[in-house]
């Protein structure tokens, strides 16, 4: 049966002040992430066979778990994915101008001559990985209980520090280079993206709670933190910016020109992760519990804020929000903000692994304070929209505007990196449409693998089990 392409109904909005429209740039200099991830990715669409529908049964409360044993991952689609991952995209950086031993996650996997005879036409340098990519290394080992590959993967990290600006964030982007015969990251390579440092940080203090001391890792997750903090969290708003790149909102005004001054007012969705916050109040230095709970309690109202102002977006959010001061908070930008695609208004590539973070840290923290916090509704509200979409033997489809129609409505196919994260959520929140969609997950699976898709499924899968 073919996926469904008919409108959900009417965007609706909450009754408040209207707000200035934010205009569609179309200067942009910096290097999209989203296009480097849909090059590598190799990502042909194809669709999954029809399957039954289930009934939905409420959610429940969960109880807190953080890591795995062997007998939870036998014969699973996690234990198989995590086996296909580490033999495709874990590398050895030796000969790279890394340190022996470290290791990294290769995001571009063609031969040479496949990368050269595919457009842009295979000039160096080559993007091979990101801070993005180890910061997901790192918690995949963490939580698999590999303390080599998590070592190994440290080592890269710190080698790549952003070291000419002294801020101890990793550099955004590696990238081969024939001329050099390493890697090496120059230029706007060595700045930060926000996400990659968030997850190193958070999966070394997961290295604590697993018992492995013999390494520093709480001075090494501190260390990191305190960087987040000096560079990455806006001190007026209190919210994760794109990267140390961008500047703090109170001391620029709206009103400048450039793509770095509009990122001054931009955060990036896939950076509001709860349960990372909520670690960094525990684990970091005494000094900045407090920031952490404030910035926690700041991404929390976002979502809650975003979901009754917007109440037909069922709790999806935009890959980016723009602060708007006329009415003191985040709403989606509307048009080109940073990426190639005209659809940072929309749940795209970069918000489509909230599902899973909020997945995560409802397995974190349990229905009882999620609901205390008001972050369950929001949670319920993508639950609901995500069962919707499965009825019929219809599927979740990759990309969707703030109205719940397509994307990309001439061109619809899934990807996994949509239906992962969505997995996570039905299952924490034990919905009865699981095993539909597990279904058509591992039937995508089996015909459409890439880098960015295979690694958001296997942190879905590890995280909701």
């Amino acid at each position: 049966m073919p996926l469904r392409t008919a409108t959900l109904g009417k965007f609706q909005t909450a009754v408040a002040p209207k707000v200035p429209a934010v205009p569609a740039f179309s200067a942009n200099p910096l290097p999209s992430v989203r296009a480097v991830r849909k090059e590598i990715c190799l990502a042909t669409h194809r669709r999954a066979m029809p399957v039954r529908s289930q009934s939905v049964a409420p959610a429940v409360g969960t109880s807190p778990r953080t890591f795995l044993t062997s007998s939870q991952l036998t014969n699973t689609l996690a234990q198989r994915v995590y086996d296909d991952w580490h033999a495709t995209y874990v590398k050895d950086a030796g000969g790279s101008g890394a340190p022996a031993g470290s290791k990294y996650v290769r995001m571009d996997i063609r031969s040479v001559a496949e990368w050269q005879s595919q457009p842009p036409g295979g000039h160096y340098p080559r993007n091979v990985t990101t801070s993005e990519a180890i910061g997901y290394g790192m918690l995949v080992s963490v939580l698999m209980g590999k303390e080599d590959d998590f070592k190994a993967f440290l080592s890269f990290y710190e080698h790549f520090r952003n070291s000419p600006n002294s801020r101890d964030l990793m550099s955004f982007q590696q990238a081969e280079d024939s001329d050099y015969g390493f890697m090496r990251s120059v230029g706007y390579n060595a700045s930060s993206a926000t996400d990659g440092d968030l997850d190193a940080a958070y999966a070394l203090f997961l290295a604590c709670e697993q018992n492995w001391t013999g390494a520093g890792y709480k001075g090494k997750g501190q260390k990191i933190c305190a960087a987040l903090k000096a560079f990455c969290i806006d001190s007026g708003t209190l919210m994760p910016k794109l990267g140390d790149w961008t500047s703090d909102r109170s001391t620029k005004q709206e009103t400048g020109t450039g793509i770095n001054q509009k990122c001054n007012f931009i955060t990036r969705t896939s950076d509001w992760m709860l349960g990372h916050f909520r670690k960094f109040s525990q684990w970091d230095d005494s000094s900045r519990t407090s920031f952490w709970t404030q910035v926690h309690d700041k991404v929390r109202d976002a979502y809650v804020n975003h979901y009754h102002d917007f109440r037909g977006a069922k709790g999806l959010v935009a890959d980016f929000h723009v602060f708007d001061s006329s009415i003191g908070k985040f709403r989606p930008v509307r048009g080109k903000i940073l990426e190639k695609d005209p659809e940072d208004g929309h749940f795209g590539y970069n918000a489509c692994r909230v599902p899973w973070r909020l997945a995560a840290y409802l397995k974190d923290v349990g229905q009882m304070r999620a609901t205390a916090e008001g972050i369950f509704e929001v949670m319920e509200a993508q639950k609901e929209f995500f069962e919707s979409q499965l009825t019929n033997g219809n599927h979740i489809i990759a990309g969707y505007k703030l109205d719940l129609t397509p994307s990309t409505p001439n061109n619809i196919y899934q990807l996994n990196n949509w239906s992962g994260p969505a997995l996570a959520l039905l299952k924490v929140m034990n919905s009865g449409s699981v095993q539909q969609l597990e279904t058509d997950v591992t039937q995508l699976y089996n015909n459409n693998k890439g880098y960015y898709q295979d690694t958001v499924l296997l942190l879905s899968l590890l995280q909701s089990m």
